[in-house]
Protein backbone atom coordinates (compact mmCIF):
# COMPACT_ATOMS: atom_id res chain seq x y z
CA UNK A 1 0.00 0.00 0.00
CA UNK A 2 1.20 3.47 -0.81
CA UNK A 3 2.61 5.39 2.17
CA UNK A 4 0.35 8.36 1.50
CA UNK A 5 -2.75 6.14 1.60
CA UNK A 6 -1.55 4.57 4.86
CA UNK A 7 -1.25 8.03 6.43
CA UNK A 8 -4.78 8.99 5.37
CA UNK A 9 -6.17 5.71 6.71
CA UNK A 10 -4.37 6.53 9.96
CA UNK A 11 -6.20 9.90 10.05
CA UNK A 12 -9.53 8.12 9.63
CA UNK A 13 -8.68 5.60 12.35
CA UNK A 14 -7.52 8.40 14.65
CA UNK A 15 -10.81 10.25 14.16
CA UNK A 16 -12.78 7.13 15.05
CA UNK A 17 -10.70 6.35 18.12
CA UNK A 18 -10.83 9.95 19.38
CA UNK A 19 -14.63 9.88 19.57
CA UNK A 20 -14.65 6.45 21.25
CA UNK A 21 -12.12 7.55 23.88
CA UNK A 22 -14.17 10.69 24.64
CA UNK A 23 -17.30 8.59 25.21
CA UNK A 24 -15.40 6.21 27.48
CA UNK A 25 -14.06 9.16 29.47
CA UNK A 26 -17.60 10.57 29.74
CA UNK A 27 -18.92 7.26 31.07
CA UNK A 28 -16.16 7.22 33.69
CA UNK A 29 -16.94 10.82 34.67
CA UNK A 30 -13.67 12.33 33.42
CA UNK A 31 -15.21 14.81 30.95
CA UNK A 32 -18.50 16.68 30.64
CA UNK A 33 -21.01 16.25 27.85
CA UNK A 34 -19.63 19.36 26.14
CA UNK A 35 -16.25 17.61 25.86
CA UNK A 36 -17.91 14.62 24.21
CA UNK A 37 -19.65 16.89 21.70
CA UNK A 38 -16.37 18.66 20.89
CA UNK A 39 -14.71 15.25 20.57
CA UNK A 40 -17.33 14.08 18.10
CA UNK A 41 -16.90 17.28 16.06
CA UNK A 42 -13.12 16.84 16.06
CA UNK A 43 -13.46 13.17 15.11
CA UNK A 44 -15.84 13.88 12.24
CA UNK A 45 -13.61 16.64 10.89
CA UNK A 46 -10.54 14.39 11.10
CA UNK A 47 -12.36 11.58 9.31
CA UNK A 48 -13.59 14.01 6.65
CA UNK A 49 -10.08 15.31 6.01
CA UNK A 50 -8.78 11.76 5.71
CA UNK A 51 -11.50 10.78 3.23
CA UNK A 52 -11.24 13.95 1.17
CA UNK A 53 -7.45 13.71 1.06
CA UNK A 54 -7.71 10.24 -0.48
CA UNK A 55 -9.45 11.75 -3.50
CA UNK A 56 -6.67 13.04 -5.70
CA UNK A 57 -6.57 14.74 -9.04
CA UNK A 58 -5.91 12.35 -11.91
CA UNK A 59 -2.22 12.51 -12.75
CA UNK A 60 -1.35 14.90 -9.92
CA UNK A 61 1.05 14.08 -7.13
CA UNK A 62 -0.74 16.19 -4.53
CA UNK A 63 -4.11 15.47 -2.94
CA UNK A 64 -7.06 17.80 -3.45
CA UNK A 65 -6.78 19.31 0.05
CA UNK A 66 -3.04 19.94 -0.05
Amino acid sequence: MNRRIEIYFFYILLGLLYSVVKVICYINGLVYLRGVIYGVIAGVSTISVGILALKEYDGADKPVWH
